[in-house]
């Protein structure tokens, strides 16, 4: 029986301390084959251009998957007259505070930010291991801001099923959310590693995600501490757009969006 044993990391949100942490913790295992990213790397934190720096330079064997703040990137959402984020309505001041800490984002990098999102990243990765089909994304691969439901999880199970008799078992690892998911059911099973640098399940520690194929597919996620501190103090000095509401949210690891 094939095996492999995957860490996986989601949603930095340019918490550079968080995902040090995350790649040290990692670093101490012997028997990781492979970091799975599953985008959002740089957008609402306070060190978009120091966490480029460190993925930029990881081995070509790291999969980076792209996240819809990366492609608020590319698309260079600050220059659209009416953008667009999640369903928000284009007056809001959350969607408004957004938008500009993207622009902040490419300021701070440039266009090798660009050039690192179109060409390390991809919108979802697929593997088969013995009779396991894995896919990972961010969402999903059919769009960036919305995870796929159990119906369409089961439907898309079933077409994978049927064009491979040797597929047996389906797994979706999926970001996005900030929360964990965890859901077995008869021929496939949903996972979700909450957020490495921004969760929203109101405990404040950073988690690593891990997936290990054996005799059967496991997951399981580690918590871990980092110096929050630290992040906090580098959004107050460095005061990008939106830092009053990722402080917040931050401190209480859940969305507070009551500090415009």
């Amino acid at each position: 029986m094939a095996s492999k044993k995957y860490a996986i990391l989601t949603d930095i949100h340019g918490n550079l301390e968080a995902l040090k942490t995350s790649l040290s913790i990692i670093s101490q295992q012997s028997n990781v084959e492979r970091i799975i990213f599953l985008g959002d790397y740089f957008s609402l934190g306070p060190a978009p251009e120091e966490v480029f720096n460190i993925l930029s330079n990881m081995s070509t064997e790291t999969v980076f998957i792209r996240g819809n703040h990366e492609r608020y990137l590319l698309e260079k959402i600050w220059e659209n007259e009416n953008p667009k984020i999640e369903g928000m309505k284009s007056n809001d001041p959350v969607l408004n505070g957004i938008v500009s800490h993207q622009k902040w984002v490419y300021d701070q990098i440039g266009t090798k930010l660009l050039d690192f999102i179109e060409q390390r990243t991809k919108i979802s990765h697929n593997e088969i291991i013995g009779s396991n089909y894995l896919e990972f994304s961010h969402a999903w691969f059919k769009r960036d801001e919305k995870v796929p439901s159990v119906d369409e999880a089961n439907e898309l199970s079933k077409k994978y099923l049927n064009q491979n008799e040797k597929i047996k078992k389906i797994t979706f690892v999926h970001g996005h959310i900030h929360l964990e998911r965890n859901e077995k059911h008869n021929k496939f099973s949903i996972y979700c590693p909450i957020s490495t640098g921004l969760p929203f399940d109101k405990l404040t520690k950073g988690s690593i995600g891990y997936l290990e194929i054996d005799e059967d597919v496991s997951f399981r996620i580690k918590r871990f501490d980092y110096d929050m501190e630290k992040t906090i103090s580098l959004l107050y000095k460095r005061k990008p757009p939106f830092y009053k509401n990722l402080i917040q949210t931050l401190k209480f690891a859940e969305i507070k969006n009551n500090q415009l």
